[in-house]
């Protein structure tokens, strides 16, 4: 495996409730992010990851959302029912 190949693909679900945004996902135990503003909720999204990666799998990874996470504000805007799927990618850390 090279630092190119993914390691991991996850699915997160971002909701927004009652004007709080909400981050989980199946695919990571113990993620569960939320606050009222999604700009700093997805400024923690990533650092969460990586986190409970080595927490949970002992393993340190690069993280890549499959689209920029600028885009989630105007994404969950746009839904109708509030809620957003969204992917990111894993990869194995390169050391420095």
């Amino acid at each position: 495996m090279t630092a190119n190949t993914p390691i991991a693909v996850i699915e997160l679900n971002i909701e927004n409730r009652g004007g709080y945004v909400y981050v989980s996902s199946e695919d990571v135990p113990g993620l569960h992010l939320w606050g009222d503003d999604i700009q700093k909720v997805c400024q923690k999204i990533i650092p969460a990851i990586k986190l409970l990666f080595r927490l949970n799998r002992g393993l340190d990874i690069e993280v890549m959302p499959a689209s920029s996470p600028n885009e989630f504000p105007a994404l969950i805007a746009g839904c109708s029912d509030d809620k957003l799927a969204e992917r990111y990618v894993m990869y194995p850390a390169v050391a420095a």
